[in-house]
């Protein structure tokens, strides 16, 4: 059984899309009927392997509608050079440590976990890098001593941690991009009393040591706003943060310390100042900056807007902000928003759209390589992002069907993924996994994506005893 949607998206902006979606998502194009063929629920078959359990105690966290960075609670792949070497996952654990896995394909090598982790990454052919934010006293949770740790990509070892910088307060928790070759760069907000938070960074050439820290930013930094970091094969890092308002962007070069002067772009007509922001980078050199914005309270409340800028290949400066989507109605969107760019230089963007009362949809929208928005495209009915990657020639996302629900989402129903071909169009929705432990709420969670060491997709996810209470890691390969 095939279940077809068709969302027909209007140039004028004006008009809401039709029932499925009551959000009013905007296009650059003119007229466009996207179809996406949704496969309906059955036991995983090929082209996904079998689920495996992962043997670890602590699954990943329930993912939250109303946590202000979404992408921390879900799993993180990463491959490094595509080599006969392990993928490295990690994700948030209990007590907020840091759960490290080193896998071959759906084969659990070894695992790990770290009090004072907060991000890693696998690079070059065998190496792993871990960014760590060990906090010195536990009366004072915000202080934090940052520093970093080289190991083994089959986590047989780390290094002693090599401190950056003295402690400081940091608001949330500091973001980590790394690249193939092991150039890095590191970002948080520096919590400064009584004046504005400052943006900080410290960045590493491939096989160097982290850099000294440096302020990019001391006045009117959005204090709710997260901080977006990406990085090419080049070592071309962006760093994308709020202020006064506004999308500001910094470029800097990793090997030579460069960075460019701050470029800022202004919010969609109508639409409140970033706040959940991501990066997309891509070899040809164009990125995408993508966020939503919404008002903040305990999290995520309200009417939620997204919107997109693309900056051009050799430019350090974003263009006009584009609206994705405008909240027409108070929803908690689950799952982040993502970003990335394939290989011909398309971006694309993937989050989650609250539609009406109890239904949120997950959505993707691509641009050509000049930067030109297409039609948004409905991956389901409801449901809640996971990851957006670039894997092989194309892309993939991942998504979890969900049954509507209080707050947007409901019962789980499965975890899908669909990838585009050579014509970065997206082919039909693709069963990973439909047996869910837990009830209610919990069960299946949104899935990360990585890629193998053959180019193929990888999907790391957990499954939820009712009430979270406990449950299992899955992986599954394509």
């Amino acid at each position: 059984m095939i279940t077809v949607l068709k969302l027909v998206s209007a140039y004028n902006g004006n008009q809401p899309l039709t029932d499925t979606v009551c959000m009013r998502l905007k296009s650059l194009a003119s007229t466009a009927v996207i179809v996406l063929a949704v496969a309906a629920p059955a036991h995983a078959a090929p082209p996904w392997s079998a689920p495996v359990a992962v043997p670890v105690a602590d699954p990943p966290p329930r993912v939250e509608a109303n946590s202000l960075d979404q992408a921390d609670e879900l799993p993180h792949v990463s491959a490094g050079k595509l080599q006969a070497a392990p993928q490295l996952v990690w994700w948030r654990g209990g007590a907020d440590s840091r759960v490290l896995v080193a896998l071959n394909g759906t084969q659990t090598l070894r695992v790990r976990t770290s009090r004072s982790a907060v991000a890693a990454s696998r690079y070059a052919q065998s190496r792993v890098l871990t960014l760590d934010a060990r906090i010195p006293d536990r009366s004072n949770l915000e202080r934090k001593q940052l520093g970093y740790r080289i190991g083994d990509a089959g986590l047989q070892s780390l290094d002693s941690v090599r401190e950056i910088g003295g402690p400081r307060s940091i608001r949330g928790t500091p973001e980590l991009a790394v690249n193939a070759d092991g150039a890095a760069i590191a970002a948080w907000h520096h919590i400064v009393r009584n004046r504005s938070d400052e943006i900080q960074i410290a960045w590493r050439p491939a096989g160097g040591s982290f850099s000294t820290i440096r302020t990019i930013a001391n006045s009117g930094i959005d204090p709710e706003s997260i901080v977006g970091l990406g990085i090419d094969t080049g070592g071309r890092a962006v760093i994308a943060y709020g202020r006064n308002g506004r999308l500001a962007v910094r470029v800097i070069r990793v090997k030579t310390g460069w960075m460019s002067a701050e470029a800022t772009v202004a919010p969609p007509a109508g639409q409140r100042r970033p706040v959940e922001i991501v990066v997309g980078t891509g070899d040809p050199g164009i990125v995408v900056l993508a966020w939503r914005a919404y008002p903040v309270t305990e999290g995520p409340t309200g009417h939620v807007d997204a919107a997109a800028a693309i900056m051009p290949s050799g430019s350090n400066r974003p263009r006009a902000a584009v609206s994705l989507a405008e909240g027409d109605l108070v929803g908690y969107p689950r799952g982040p928003i993502a970003a990335t760019v394939d290989a011909e230089g398309r971006p694309y963007v993937a989050w989650t759209v609250p539609a009406r009362p109890g239904v949120s949809v997950p959505m993707v929208i691509a641009a050509n390589q000049a930067g030109v928005f297409g039609a948004p495209v409905a991956l389901d009915a409801s449901g809640s992002i996971g990851s957006l990657i670039r894997v092989d020639a194309g892309v993939a996302v991942s998504w979890l069907r969900e049954s509507p629900g209080a707050e947007g989402h409901g019962n789980p129903l499965g975890v899908f993924a669909a990838l585009t071909g050579p014509d970065g169009v997206f082919g039909a929705a693709e069963l990973i996994d439909d047996v869910s432990l837990g009830s209610g709420l919990d069960g299946l969670q949104p899935p990360g994506l990585g890629m193998m060491n053959n180019g193929r997709p990888l999907a790391v996810y957990a499954d939820l005893n009712t009430n979270a209470a406990g449950g299992s890691t899955r992986v599954s390969s394509r």
